[in-house]
């Protein structure tokens, strides 16, 4: 559709100060590698005074893994500290970290 905007999370072309809140809702833990705390840096940029952010991470394990589906499986891109996954019922996923509660 038009009106929405595609780009990198990490490094957008919204100017500084310029949204007043966002949210992520099940997206948060795919983001890989680095991206994750460049997202927030990138949010922090973005933000008016008082704005917000709300990250939820609705995924969450009894302990740190990650899911990839059978063409990323074992190929290195989850975390090594994570148990690492493989799911079955889709294709694309790089990794999907699952946080401990």
């Amino acid at each position: 559709m038009s009106y929405y905007q595609r780009e990198n999370a990490t490094a957008t072309s919204f100017p500084d100060a310029s949204v007043r809140g966002a949210s992520l809702h099940c997206a948060f833990e795919m983001f890989a590698g680095d991206d994750d705390v460049l997202f927030v840096q990138e949010a922090a940029r973005l933000l008016v005074p008082g704005g917000r952010v709300v990250i939820l991470p609705l995924y969450m394990y009894t302990h740190y893994c990650a899911y990839s589906t059978p063409e990323y499986w074992g190929r290195g891109h989850s975390d090594p500290a994570a148990v690492e996954y493989v799911r079955m019922d889709t294709w694309g996923v790089l990794s999907s970290r699952k946080a401990e509660i």
